[in-house]
């Protein structure tokens, strides 16, 4: 299947080029700056993040019971995590399954 700029005549194809151009400079004229970065916190949400920064160190013990969560915690999440959440263990989520069949 061809784009319609395959289908186009050699003028066609200047033609629409030239517009493109034209459109780019337009846009250009606005002299817009987008920041369009993902995720990107306001400085009132930094504020009041920042403190977090000051609660762990190299010292901090970073184990939840048995569950070393310097690396990412454990395959099934970290213990008080799922507590918290309220979320099941794998070994119990087929039960909760079973039930709300």
């Amino acid at each position: 299947m061809q784009t319609i700029y395959q289908k186009m005549e050699t003028t066609e194809l200047d033609a629409a080029i030239e517009a493109l151009k034209a459109e780019v400079a337009e846009v250009k004229a606005k002299g817009l700056a987008l920041d369009m970065a993902r995720g990107k916190p306001s400085p009132s949400q930094v504020d009041i993040s920042r403190p977090m920064l000051d609660i762990l160190n190299a010292d901090a013990d970073l184990h939840d019971g048995n569950v070393d969560c310097s690396n990412y915690g454990c395959f099934e999440g970290i213990p008080s995590a799922r507590k918290l959440a309220g979320v099941a263990p794998p070994s119990r989520r087929s039960c909760w399954v079973r039930r709300a069949c």
